[in-house]
């Protein structure tokens, strides 16, 4: 399987595709995160539909918790005021 792996705290785990494009830009906007608008330009075009976007942090959320051994309860992946942000270790 191609891709890339992500860590946290020693557990690893792999992200591909646009999932791992949505990582990458959380990753790089650090702190203030990024709203879905720029989200979807940074990642995609700004033509496609939010309900993909979402989608995609949905699965990063998803493979993050199975890859970090986290319970539902915790988010990898925080929204708050309309912004995403990859959330701290």
């Amino acid at each position: 399987m191609r891709g890339e792996r992500a860590a946290r705290n020693g557990k690893a785990f792999r992200l591909t595709g646009k999932v791992l494009a949505v990582f990458t830009a959380l990753l790089h906007a650090g702190d203030s995160g990024l709203t879905l608008l720029e989200l979807k330009r940074v990642v995609w075009d700004e033509h496609v539909d939010d309900r993909t976007a979402q989608n995609a942090v949905s699965r990063l959320r998803h493979l993050a918790r199975d890859g970090l051994g986290m319970s539902e309860a915790e988010d990898p992946v925080e929204a708050d005021r309309e912004r995403y942000r990859l959330a701290a270790a």
